[in-house]
């Protein structure tokens, strides 16, 4: 498995003090391929966080074109998908 993180807050401008947002909202946190070639895209929320409706359509197709796409609370939330679609 190869796996990065997504930069997905932006580009921190100091002389500006702010940050340009990133143009591809919505997109996970982790973005990966699973042996055999499979994409995976992993949201990462704190418990209690809550996810946007561009994250639940980036989630939702990567799905639906055969990718493995979840939410993570935790680690274990991670483990538990990654055993579950072997």
């Amino acid at each position: 498995m190869y796996c990065w993180k997504n930069n997905t807050v932006g580009v921190y401008v100091k002389a500006r003090d702010t940050y340009i947002p990133s143009f591809a909202k919505g997109v996970s946190d982790i973005l990966g391929v699973l042996p055999g070639g499979r994409f995976l895209a992993v949201e990462v929320k704190r418990p209690g966080g809550k996810i946007s409706p561009q994250q639940l359509d980036f989630i939702s197709n990567i799905r639906d074109s055969g990718g493995l796409a979840f939410i993570a609370y935790d680690v274990e939330d991670v483990q538990k998908q990654l055993n579950e679609n072997k």
